[in-house]
């Protein structure tokens, strides 16, 4: 199914948690360069988490990356809008505060 796309748009979803079939699937489209890839947020947690084996092939395919330490709890942070003259930053604050994030 994965060789119908050209790249994969993952989005806030771990992989520790997919199903074997998916993760062969995955791994199939990447080693014979059927597509690319893009992964954001969650999309690179690799460690052992809620009670998940570490998935060895990502870690990989990933640069060897391995969480030892989750971040358990929430940041305040301020955004600077650096593009201001980007269609998608009209209407955007040249800055602001996200009170509540990973």
């Amino acid at each position: 199914m994965l060789a119908r796309y050209k790249p994969i748009l993952q989005l806030d979803f771990t992989p520790y948690g997919w199903k074997p079939e998916a993760m062969a699937a995955f791994k199939s489209y990447i080693e014979q360069g059927k597509g690319g890839w893009v992964g954001l947020h969650h999309a690179a947690l690799l460690g052992e988490f809620d009670g998940y084996p570490m998935w060895s092939w990502f870690s990989d395919f990933m640069g060897k990356i391995r969480y030892k330490n989750y971040i358990p709890t929430f940041a305040s942070g301020t955004v600077r809008v650096e593009a201001k003259s980007h269609a998608c930053m009209k209407n955007v604050p040249e800055s602001f505060v996200i009170p509540k994030e990973e």
